[in-house]
């Protein structure tokens, strides 16, 4: 799982700044459609994400936030699937036996 961020990130693109998160599905050369999500998310939400210039990217506020929020979410989406193999991990239901006389 990404760790919050302390402060703001900054990276030369938005493969290098998913990898410095710990993104992994980020991490594919598929740059151009990143570039393109990040745009329509903006897009919806009103807000600039990011900081573009001609050699890095950072965070913006509104960025930060989000990702702040997101990174929760994900937390909460690992500690809901763990609760669930946990359930399967233990045995569960009940035994009935018999015996013939």
């Amino acid at each position: 799982m990404p760790r919050p961020a302390s402060g703001s990130r900054t990276a030369s693109s938005i493969s290098v700044l998913a990898q410095q998160s710990g993104d992994k599905m980020a991490k594919s050369p598929k740059t151009v459609a990143s570039e393109h999500r990040v745009a329509a998310l903006e897009g919806r939400l009103g807000v600039r994400l990011l900081q573009r210039s001609t050699r890095s990217l950072a965070l913006t506020e509104a960025g930060q936030r989000f990702y702040d929020h997101c990174l929760a979410a994900v937390e909460g989406a690992r500690v809901a699937y763990e609760s669930i193999a946990e359930l399967r991990r233990e045995p569960a239901g009940t035994v009935r036996m018999s015996c013939a006389r």
